[in-house]
């Protein structure tokens, strides 16, 4: 749990083992001072206490500062304390010298926690910028790959289905209707899934038209496929943003019908995109079976939620918010919440898909 979640209580506990009227804790960077964090109990003494901190600070450098009726701890030494504890003792019960220990000890503590946390944090942003990394990578990946398959093997499977057609035509009717016209379905049917696999590692529509067109085409897609009653619908304003959160919020969406179509056993599924004025919010919901959603969040990877786990990471990569709503027997709604990140002027998001297959020249 972060510190900043358990010193009230550490603060009431204080108070209650020293017999004090009020405690307070400051903390600030050494090099932005100015920018204080506080926590006082009781919460309507924190005027006060802040009172005591702005004459003992000039002083906490040199160690512990006191008054006839308060006294400051300092966290650290020198130009390197980064905080201060703060008392008021009861008027009949002034602080002792094993007192004053105890807070020496206490401040001592909760400077080895801020250290902890600082390198805790540290550690998680260094795994955040590889995580980020490897997403880019791997995105790069399959944009390469979807290339290749649609200007190469897509394009010679086009060629052989003209061939074969043109043998058809040329060969007797026999042939035509036997060895001939098998391999002329199975090049087909190759040909299709081809351009299915080219269009799921990296649809085209994402990169030439934006999210919008993007994700109307992954939800005509699932209705196509499976046949579910699967609608789109946006509100609000339309624009581009950045490609990172429209590649994100793109491969979240993506998953999340995944989920849908593959455990929900839903009859309906309804994708929408709410535009404004500080971000945008994408929310896939479905009819479907339901789940308990594991708490914390953290517990997705234990209950084998891998997919859903995938979605909170990339989520947390754009800087956004998800939430999961659900229930046995009641359908599943996911939301994701990201903050403006507005792109260059570019395409118009508004856009909608070409009609054609995006996989070129039809051939099958």
């Amino acid at each position: 749990m972060a510190l900043e979640q358990t010193l009230p209580a550490v603060l009431e506990r204080l108070r209650d083992v020293l017999v004090l009227e009020a405690a307070g804790f400051a903390r600030w960077e050494p090099a932005a001072a100015s920018d204080l964090s506080f926590w006082s109990f009781p919460p309507e003494r924190e005027r006060e206490l802040r009172a005591v901190l702005e004459r003992a600070r000039p002083r906490l450098a040199f160690g512990a500062v006191r008054d006839d009726w308060w006294m400051a701890a300092p966290l650290g030494r020198g130009s390197d304390v980064v905080g201060a504890l703060l008392v008021v003792p009861e008027p009949d019960r002034p602080l002792g010298k094993g007192d004053e220990e105890l807070l020496a000890a206490v401040t001592s503590q909760i400077r080895v926690a801020l250290d902890n946390e600082r390198l805790h944090g540290q550690e998680k942003e260094r795994l955040r910028s590889y995580v980020h990394e490897v997403t880019r990578v791997q995105e790069e990946e399959r944009k390469h790959l979807a290339r290749e398959l649609h200007d190469t093997t897509a394009q010679d499977l086009v060629l052989i289905c003209r061939g074969l057609d043109a043998l058809a035509e040329a060969a007797p009717p026999e042939a035509s209707a036997g060895g001939i016209g098998e391999l002329r379905r199975r090049a087909g049917e190759t040909l299709e899934a081809v351009r299915w696999l080219s269009r799921d590692l990296r649809p085209t529509v994402l990169d030439d038209l934006g999210l919008v067109p993007a994700l109307e085409w992954l939800t005509a897609d699932l209705t196509r496929r499976t046949g579910m009653q699967a609608a789109f619908r946006i509100t609000g304003e339309a624009r581009r943003l950045t490609p990172d959160v429209e590649l994100a919020l793109f491969r979240i969406t993506q998953e999340a019908l995944r989920n849908v179509e593959r455990h929900s056993g839903a009859d309906r599924a309804e994708v929408s995109v709410a535009f404004g004025g500080a971000g945008v919010e994408v929310e896939v919901a479905d009819d479907g079976v339901g789940f308990v959603v594991p708490a914390p969040p953290e517990h997705l990877a234990q209950s084998s939620r891998l997919g859903l786990l995938g979605i909170r990471e990339r989520t947390q990569l754009v800087g956004g918010a998800v939430s999961i709503d659900s229930e046995p027997g009641r359908g599943t709604r996911l939301s994701v919440s990201v903050s403006e990140q507005r792109a260059e002027p570019g395409a118009d998001p508004t856009t909608r898909p070409p009609e054609r297959d995006e996989g070129g020249s039809r051939g099958g």
